[in-house]
């Protein structure tokens, strides 16, 4: 009988990597959202990005195309799963990364985003 190791972390849907582009941008319908170790996944159907998308390969992530229609993958901690915690299923989703801004109370670096709701 063969053995096989169950491993865990690996995404299986190309990720929109926001933090690879500052300035970049994600346009997209709302399909899903699931809890993970680190905040949220958000699945959309994507419309229009600026950002690089990536798939897992192995070790290393690498940059892919993908069409509008096709499915993607959002991570979302902090400031942007607060934001997306407000969409609802089946909303057409902006979302504008600006890159890291400093907290001047803290001192401290956030990614810092823009989310909207397209009507």
């Amino acid at each position: 009988m063969a053995k096989r190791e169950l491993k865990t972390g690996g995404s299986l849907s190309p990720v929109v990597r926001f933090i690879d582009k500052p300035n970049s941008m994600f346009l997209g319908t709302l399909k899903r959202v699931n809890s993970s170790t680190y905040g949220i996944l958000a699945t959309f159907v994507i419309k229009e990005c600026t950002a690089p998308i990536k798939k897992k390969e192995g070790e290393n992530l690498v940059e892919i195309e993908v069409q509008p229609g096709d499915e993607v993958g959002v991570f979302a901690s902090g400031q942007l799963a607060d934001k997306l915690s407000l969409a609802e299923i089946g909303n057409e989703i902006e979302i504008q990364y600006h890159g890291k801004k400093l907290n001047e109370k803290t001192g401290r670096e956030f990614n810092d985003f823009t989310v909207s709701v397209i009507e």
